[in-house]
């Protein structure tokens, strides 16, 4: 169902087969939970943030008008996002990055005549396996919860219809026995009619007095309180997972201002009269940060590339930096070489805005070769995406 989406996303963003088909199953499971308000909940969602003529595009026949993924961290909140990348290993822009290209496509395939229902559920899961049973059980769960109701309402019209009927029997056997009396005596000539009358009035109240009220009442109760525990539970999970993903996002956090630290020192320590391989040196751990599958570089990483500009502006003259761009082994191997010089040109350029003479830069992009870490391994991955440095 998905195969064609899957493989292209993860060729795009440089992830793997297997985590960009676990967040599309995150992605599915998300907008199908309905404790969250199922698919119109989630819809509108985007159309609270003034995405409804984006979200009309994937509901419709036409072209899916495309989405990036600051606005789907806008819209599904950071904690959704970090706890996608909590799961997967992954880095919350990867996630929202990887996300706006998924989505627009997934709903546009799960939509039926503009519209994007529960039973779109039923297509879908079979396709994930195992990777969203949480939240299959959620909407199944609420479903199930749904038809009993449904069904206690069922069973308890079907009562009152029984009992109806059963006073109307009685009723209806009792005055063929006052029948034979008739012809007895001259006062049940007047008497007859009276006890029609009755019999009448007795089947009037039969039908006015519902016992399917009270039969049905106990059923609803049951209803709510397991429509409770299912919100109970959806919150602790919730909570448990909002939890993770900060604690994760806290050691992220960290990991990367431990390694400005340790770059800042080394540029410190830097002098006129140091030598072109401890320029090297410091310069190779100023970490850059850039959108995923992008050139972009990050805000955050503005604040280093300024000492990393004023340290290349202390070199002695005639000194030549070549700024190397090198990426992991996802992906296309012609994408990733394109990727990295891409990278490079965007830190010289970054460089050259901060005062640096472009005379003194070059670029070049080397792809996935030289790994620094192994490729089997998300830490060995993040490694070997980085920006290095030829002094000369």
């Amino acid at each position: 169902m998905f195969e064609s989406l899957v493989s292209q996303v993860a060729g795009r963003f440089g992830l793997s087969d297997e985590k960009t088909k676990q967040l599309l199953g995150m992605l599915i499971g998300l907008v199908f939970n309905e404790q969250r308000g199922g698919p119109a909940g989630f819809l509108n969602l985007f159309r609270e943030k003034g995405l409804g003529d984006v979200v009309a595009s994937w509901l419709g026949n036409g072209d899916n008008l495309p989405i990036n993924g600051s606005q789907i961290s806008n819209v599904l909140g950071a904690d959704i996002i970090n706890s996608f990348g909590n799961k997967l290993g992954l880095p919350g822009a990867a996630v929202s990055d990887a996300s706006a290209a998924l989505l627009p496509t997934a709903i546009s395939t799960l939509a039926r005549d503009g519209n994007l229902d529960v039973s779109a559920w039923d297509r879908a899961k079979g396709w994930f396996g195992g990777l969203i049973d949480g939240v299959d059980n959620t909407v199944d769960g609420a479903r199930a919860a749904a038809v009993g109701a449904a069904g206690a309402v069922g069973a308890g019209a079907a009562a009152a219809a029984n009992a109806v009927t059963r006073d109307r029997d009685t009723t209806v056997r009792t005055a063929p026995a006052a029948a034979p009396v008739k012809s007895s005596g001259g006062m049940w000539k007047w008497l007859l009619p009276l006890l029609a009358l009755l019999a009448a009035f007795l089947i009037f109240r039969s039908c006015s007095n519902q016992p399917a009220s009270t039969e049905a009442a106990p059923e609803a109760p049951a209803a709510e309180a397991a429509a409770t525990d299912a919100n109970a539970a959806a919150t602790d999970a919730a909570n448990a997972a909002g939890d993770a993903a900060a604690g994760a996002a806290d050691a992220a956090a960290a990991a990367a201002k431990a390694a400005e630290e340790k770059a800042r020192a080394a540029l410190g320590a830097l002098t006129a009269d140091s030598s072109v391989a401890d320029y090297k040196a410091a310069l190779d751990l100023v970490p850059i940060q850039f959108d995923t599958a992008k050139a972009t570089i990050k805000a955050e990483s503005n604040a280093i590339l300024d000492e990393a500009a004023n340290t290349i502006k202390k070199m002695k003259a005639g000194t030549k930096v070549e700024i190397q761009g090198y990426t992991d082994s996802d992906g296309d191997d012609a994408a990733n070489m394109k990727l990295s010089q891409d990278r490079a040109d965007s830190v010289k350029a970054a460089l050259v805005q901060r005062g640096v003479s472009a005379d003194m830069l070059s670029t070049k992009g080397f792809g996935e070769t030289n790994p620094i870490a192994s490729n089997d391994t998300a830490e060995g991955k993040a490694q070997n995406r980085r920006i290095a440095y030829d002094v000369k």
